[in-house]
């Protein structure tokens, strides 16, 4: 759901086509580089009793969560947009370690993935003042199954 107001909306780009001033800050070391589009699991980042947190507080989750994919990670799935399983539309993505300052009047910024009909899966880039959405979940490489145990 888009808001009204243009400094509050939610700006649309492609990771090659990001704004000069872009700034991203440092990944952790623990961030994922290597995905799988086809092996993807989405995670909720809310904790009981929870509907919605500011974006600010993703990053600690993610990490935790082992949901911290990074830029180049992102990278990734953006190439291979179309391996994305047909069942995760319904979600948008977070990319809590792919941050940075487009334009210094609006504030940091945060990657999400979306799916859109029309556009299919696209970037957004969406304002850490923000709260998250009700389709926002996390999404990491799926774990490896071995002898029907998730390792």
């Amino acid at each position: 759901m888009m808001a009204s107001d243009p400094a509050d909306m939610s700006l649309f780009t492609e990771l090659d086509k990001l704004p000069q001033s872009w700034s991203g800050i440092p990944e952790s070391q623990s961030a994922i580089n290597e995905v799988d589009c086809r092996r993807l699991e989405v995670v909720s980042f809310l904790s009981r009793g929870e509907f919605a947190i500011p974006l600010t507080n993703l990053l600690q989750r993610a990490k935790k969560l082992e949901a911290n994919i990074s830029f180049e990670g992102l990278r990734k799935i953006l190439e291979n947009r179309d391996q994305i399983p047909e069942s995760l539309r319904e979600f948008s993505f977070l990319f809590p370690e792919v941050q940075g300052i487009a334009n210094p009047r609006l504030g940091s910024m945060m990657a999400v993935l979306v799916f859109n009909k029309e556009k299919g899966w696209h970037l957004e880039f969406r304002l850490m003042s923000r709260r998250t959405e009700r389709t926002d979940r996390f999404v990491r490489p799926l774990k490896r199954v071995q002898q029907g145990i998730f390792v």
